[in-house]
């Protein structure tokens, strides 16, 4: 197989327990992109949130943002948007706040995002806190009026107590069935444009690039990679990933404190 392109979570997959690349799978991406490989990082985090991965790791890769949302090339040029408009997103979240009558305590808040700017209703929040600091960048305190009346809203997102997430998710895919609605994490839910997916950024990217669909190498371990992992030509999961998400995969490698990523670039690329 000439395999041309390689397409990676973050979470749980590129980065370690220890939220860093290992020297292994580093250097095995860099092999590839020597080879002549394209390589996109491919995560629900805001460009900000993947940009230090890229620095810090000498990538100079582009990337695909808000789990499907935004795709941008090595210099920062767009090349895929698809978001809700103003009037919808602000539907969504005047539901958000509607469903929260049906949870007992503080079950869940709310923040969303444009581009690379993060809005979050209580920036005060310990689960907004604790994201920042796991996403090393800063939300902006407000709500829609923060933003241009034209500015698109790329993502939703609902930090939720777990326990209550089963019964959120389903609410919000009754009130808004033609919206993506997908958990990105134990706690996290997320809410985005109809049709966006890390597939379908990642398929607009080959067709775009004028390159066979099956040519692709994708790597995931949570819910919302199984798309793409079925969309690749090659998807791989993650050791450490999801039942589902073996059971979506073409190959199971290492998990991700393991070098899972190099494991299997190796003996795909030989």
């Amino acid at each position: 197989m000439r395999w041309h392109s390689i397409f990676s979570d973050v979470d749980g997959t590129l980065i370690n327990t220890r939220f860093m690349v290992t020297e292994r799978t580093r250097q095995a991406l860099l092999d590839a992109m020597e080879r002549g490989l394209r390589f996109y990082i491919v995560s629900a985090r805001s460009p900000s949130g993947i940009v230090p991965i890229i620095r810090e790791n000498g990538f100079g890769c582009g990337m695909i943002a808000h789990s499907g949302a935004l795709a941008m090339d090595e210099n920062g040029a767009v090349l895929y948007d698809r978001a809700m408009d103003r009037r919808q997103a602000g539907e969504v979240l005047d539901a958000l706040h509607e469903m929260k009558k049906a949870f007992p305590g503080d079950p869940y808040t709310l923040s969303f995002f444009s581009y690379d700017t993060w809005i979050a209703e209580d920036r005060s929040d310990p689960r907004i806190v604790e994201e920042e600091g796991y996403v090393k960048t800063c939300a902006v305190e407000g709500g829609l009026e923060k933003l241009p009346a034209d500015a698109p809203v790329h993502k939703i997102m609902c930090l939720c107590e777990p326990e209550y997430l089963d019964r959120l998710e389903e609410m919000v895919k009754e009130r808004f069935p033609k919206l993506n609605v997908v958990r990105a994490w134990e706690n996290l839910l997320e809410i985005k444009a109809e049709g966006v997916t890390k597939a379908e950024a990642m398929l607009s990217l080959i067709r775009r690039w004028g390159l066979p669909e099956d040519g692709t190498i994708a790597f995931g371990d949570h819910h919302n990679d199984i798309e793409m992992l079925r969309a690749a030509g090659c998807g791989v999961a993650m050791g450490n990933a999801r039942e589902a998400v073996k059971q979506a995969a073409d190959l199971v490698t290492e998990d991700n404190d393991h070098d899972g990523i190099a494991a299997a670039l190796e003996k795909l690329l030989g």
